[in-house]
């Protein structure tokens, strides 16, 4: 499996949750006139009384340990010094007494620390720390809080002011929810009417086809009246005015 460095670098963020953690770390201005170091890691103890920088060398490659030269660079800026890399690239016994080294385990995503890093009294390097101030930090975001007192009443204020945002919010939507379900099963009983509307008037053609009334003439209405204000149906009128047109046509011809 290949490691690459900025799988050691995630796990390395995990084991140092609670420090300062940070990659890349240069040891000054790009521009200074001494040696520029970069560090892949730097892990920075968050105590004042005892202050202890972890810096990091990762190596994922054989050629590469052996080839750099600037790592003693990278030693003196930090109270304890690590090489890191995958499981057995490299050896406690190839470095010096005063450098550490941790395994990284890439199946099981873990480290190990093979050999522990000793701890040297350094005086802290202030181009260090004005590099990671200037490059590094970001300034101080809104809302600003001068204690951890005024952030915490702050916090129950907001979340006083959160759960009554909510409950409105809630209260409002649920209304809502109410007026929409209300509005849908109006609408549902139109459609029903409107359902029975349409199967009754077919019903109502049917009975005035069948009784001699065509329902799509535009005078349908008018037809529909004068046949129910008689109490002979339309169809045997037609049939008997049929009969009599018949009788004055033979009669027509009988005198001729």
């Amino acid at each position: 499996m290949k490691v690459t460095a900025q799988d050691i670098k995630y796990v390395l963020s995990v084991k140092h949750r609670e420090d300062f953690f940070l990659t890349e770390v240069k040891n000054g201005s790009t521009w200074s006139s001494r040696e520029l170091a970069i560090m892949d890691g730097l892990a920075i103890k968050k105590s004042w009384a005892k202050p202890c920088l972890t810096g990091y060398e990762i190596k994922v490659s054989r050629s590469d340990f052996m080839n750099d030269e600037k790592w003693p660079v990278y030693k003196e800026l930090c109270h304890r010094f690590y090489f890191a890399c995958p499981t057995g690239l490299i050896q406690a016994e190839e470095l010096p007494d005063d450098v550490g080294l941790v395994w990284f385990n890439p199946e099981k995503k873990t480290l190990y620390t093979r050999k522990k890093a000793k701890f040297r009294d350094i005086e802290m390097s202030a181009d260090l720390f004005y590099y990671i101030i200037l490059s590094r930090l970001e300034n101080e975001k809104h809302p600003f809080f001068s204690s951890q007192r005024e952030l915490l009443e702050q916090y129950v204020i907001d979340k006083a002011s959160r759960y009554e945002l909510g409950r409105r919010v809630g209260s409002k939507l649920m209304k809502d929810l109410v007026d929409l379900e209300k509005q849908n099963q109006e609408m549902k009983r139109k459609l029903e009417r409107l359902e029975q509307n349409e199967i009754d008037f077919k019903r109502f053609q049917g009975v005035m086809r069948k009784n001699g009334l065509n329902s799509y003439r535009w005078n349908a209405a008018e037809e529909l009246d004068e046949a129910l204000s008689t109490s002979v149906p339309p169809k045997f009128i037609e049939t008997v005015q049929s009969i009599q047109n018949s009788c004055n046509r033979l009669s027509e011809m009988v005198q001729k």
